[in-house]
């Protein structure tokens, strides 16, 4: 059995643009086959996820 769930606690934290749009596009990947469970502030991550992930795959709570 494997693990079937990825949770993440504000992962950008300390990332540019860059890592954080490579971030999103992997994250995105691991939709397919994983729940995916991340908590962060960062709108920008939150709209690129939007973007990157399989249609119906992602609901987004943006946390202020």
């Amino acid at each position: 059995m494997g693990n079937h769930i990825i949770i993440l606690d504000d992962p950008t934290q300390s990332m540019d643009t860059t890592h954080t749009e490579a971030l999103a596009g992997a994250l995105a990947e691991e939709m397919n086959q994983k729940q995916v469970v991340i908590a962060t502030h960062d709108g920008e991550l939150a709209r690129q996820l939007e973007e990157a992930a399989p249609g119906g795959a992602l609901r987004t709570v943006l946390m202020k």
